[in-house]
């Protein structure tokens, strides 16, 4: 398939049709993309066989095929399986990922170094001039700056700038099929199907892979490295789940718990990378402004009305009460002084 892309390509481009030639390229990548981890898992899965008791042995992935009888002796329809997964591990697996160093460390190495360089001082100048010891930055065009289409082809830009990483990681694609492989190719090697091993593989490699986006984080975007941070935390969490769930006994609070930690991580991926948290908020003020006008404001202006209207009754009660009082009583007033 990809002799036919690449070959196609090739003479679309002699003949001057570069739409095309760029377009099966791109075809050609994007499928790559999508098999790849597949590919890479049904590969290493044709090494995988289990022993039987009678000293023959069969395929993991299909009890149907014998690896060897029991002589020991290898079955002609292994041997073919064994020669096609030696190809496709060296045209696919191992051949993809060559592709790509060849393209990135030896064919356009000098063009993505300068774009790298480019992106670094364009962030050392946005820096400087945010800088609150600096007053007054003056930034020129340098004369030889250049533009990625100017120095690239398009299906590298595609490979580079066009899945969101930054010029100075423009080789992140490649650790990411690293990645693939060994998370999803590898553990296909091993003997326990599902078993330890290959959680405690899985772990290795989370945790690995982790640490590379924390300390590179590649994408232009921040939002895109805070989710692929996430997703790895996810990945890493399920294993981890997986086990503590194997304990003996086992605990129903370990499972309580693991499923509060499993729904925290995309709860926390949706109100980071979603404007959901901006519109939330944008609903409990017009909640707030509602129940104000609905019920606070009546409150306060009956309130306001009752403290007036308690305010106009004093009043009235001062205005007719008389100006003087009476003297008071004493020991030398009269009965006709009382009554006077």
């Amino acid at each position: 398939m990809y002799v036919i892309f690449f070959g196609g390509a090739k003479i679309f481009k002699k003949k001057g049709m570069e739409w095309h030639a760029d377009t099966l390229i791109d075809t050609a990548f994007f499928l790559a993309f999508l098999v790849y981890p597949m590919i890479a898992s049904k590969t290493f899965s044709a090494f995988g066989c289990q022993a039987l008791e009678d000293g023959s042995s069969v395929l993991k992935v299909d009890f149907s095929i014998f690896c060897s009888d029991t002589t020991g002796a290898g079955t002609p329809i292994y041997a073919v399986i064994s020669l096609f997964a030696f190809i496709m591990l060296g045209v696919h697996v191992i051949g993809l990922p060559l592709v790509y160093i060849y393209l990135f460390f030896i064919k356009y190495r000098g063009a993505l170094v300068k774009l790298r360089q480019q992106e670094l001082d364009d962030a050392a100048q946005a820096k400087l001039a945010e800088s609150f010891r600096v007053t007054a930055v003056e930034v020129t065009e340098s004369a030889d700056r250049i533009e990625p289409g100017d120095v690239l082809p398009g299906f590298l830009i595609k490979l580079t700038e066009g899945k969101g990483y930054e010029w100075r990681t423009y080789w992140f694609e490649l650790f990411e099929m690293s990645r693939k492989v060994m998370l999803v190719g590898v553990p296909a090697v091993f003997s326990d199907r599902g078993g330890t091993l290959q959680l405690f593989w899985g772990l290795l490699v989370c945790f690995g892979t982790f640490g590379a986006y924390m300390m590179y984080a590649p994408f232009v975007e921040d939002t895109d490295d805070q989710l692929q941070q996430l997703a790895q935390a996810q990945i890493f969490l399920t294993l981890v789940s997986s086990l503590a769930l194997r304990a003996v006994p086992p605990s129903a609070e370990m499972e309580y718990i693991l499923s509060i930690v499993m729904m925290c991580v995309p709860i926390l991926g949706i109100y980071m990378n979603t404007p959901i948290a901006e519109e939330l908020g944008k609903c409990w003020a017009a909640l707030k402004e509602k129940v104000y006008e609905k019920y606070f404001v009546p409150w306060l202006e009956n309130r306001k009305a009752k403290r007036a209207n308690a305010n106009k009754i004093s009043a009235t009660i001062e205005m007719d009460a008389p100006t003087t009082l009476p003297p008071r009583p004493n020991a030398s007033t009269t009965a006709e002084e009382l009554k006077a």
